[in-house]
């Protein structure tokens, strides 16, 4: 008699075949571990060894550090080098500063002056970007005239650090200032 002839149809059978795929698992990787590597494979993992090299073990922390100081050392001799791409740039850091300080105050200037003028006649504003913030109170939008004069110099002086925008970096706060002051003149007008 065999297994399925013993139990009726409604019975279930014993587990007894549960380990055979771990077991026949474990064989496998066993038989593939120990088998010997095609000499295609053993080429290709030497060039990839060759670039990439494997430390067993732990490491102690004097090898760590010693690594980690000849890295900074290596970077600072390439930053004094007199050879160096670096000094090659312009040294930003000692830039003369006076004319983004000029046009920040220009900005915040006719910022205020636009939206007190725009204020003293009743709150009418002509643009329509801006006629949704006149409808807060006073202080708050004041307040969002000075956060976005802020922005606009934050990206002047991004764009002036940038290595692709630095010769256009006064843009922005040159446009802030001719439509803070058309506001200005077309409000005043208005009166």
């Amino acid at each position: 008699m065999r297994g399925s002839e013993c139990f009726s149809h409604g019975a279930r059978q014993p587990a007894t075949d549960g380990a055979k795929p771990i077991g026949c698992a474990i064989v496998l990787s066993l038989f593939f571990i120990s088998c010997p590597v095609p000499v295609q494979a053993q080429a290709a993992t030497a060039k990839i060894s060759a670039f990439l090299p494997v430390k067993l073990g732990r490491p102690d922390m004097r090898t760590i550090i010693d690594e980690r100081v000849s890295s900074q050392t290596q970077f600072l001799r390439g930053l004094l080098s007199p050879d160096s791409d670096r000094l090659r740039q312009p040294n930003r850091d000692f830039r003369n500063r006076r004319p983004f300080l000029m046009l920040s105050a220009g900005v915040y200037g006719l910022a205020m002056l636009d939206m007190h003028e725009t204020v003293s006649v009743g709150g009418y504003e002509h643009d329509p970007l801006t006629r949704p913030f006149v409808k807060l109170t006073a202080p708050a939008y004041y307040a969002g005239g000075i956060a976005l004069a802020t922005g606009v110099n934050w990206m002047a002086a991004k764009m002036e650090r940038s290595g692709r925008w630095r010769r256009i970096w006064w843009l922005p706060q040159a446009c802030s200032m001719a439509a803070n002051l058309w506001g200005y003149t077309s409000t005043k007008a208005r009166e």
